[in-house]
């Protein structure tokens, strides 16, 4: 979100989007607020769209919101080490 907002740039999250939120991504200022407040304190996208059905929220205005910010695609690893597929058992190494 911090770069997203234009707090501070990250290079590993770059796609051109460095302070997108500055500018008007959705005419629904509100919503889109109320959206990067949700995953900005952990929600993940089904989570919005469970509490926007719930608040008869439009549901169209949300999901186009969330495929602007997008960030299931700009979340990195916890820890360095930790990628998607990194992981391989010890029987596939060779260790027994």
């Amino acid at each position: 979100m911090e770069h997203l907002s234009g707090l501070r740039y990250w290079e590993e999250l770059d796609r051109g989007d460095f302070a997108l939120l500055r500018s008007e991504i959705h005419p629904n200022r509100v919503l889109v607020a109320e959206i990067v407040a949700a995953i900005a304190t952990g929600s993940e996208n089904l989570d919005v769209i469970v509490w926007a059905f719930d608040a008869g929220r439009p549901l169209d205005d949300v999901l186009t919101i969330l495929a602007t910010l997008d960030v299931n695609a700009r979340r990195l690893p916890r820890f360095a080490w930790l990628r998607r597929g990194a992981h391989v058992a010890s029987h596939e190494i060779g260790d027994t």
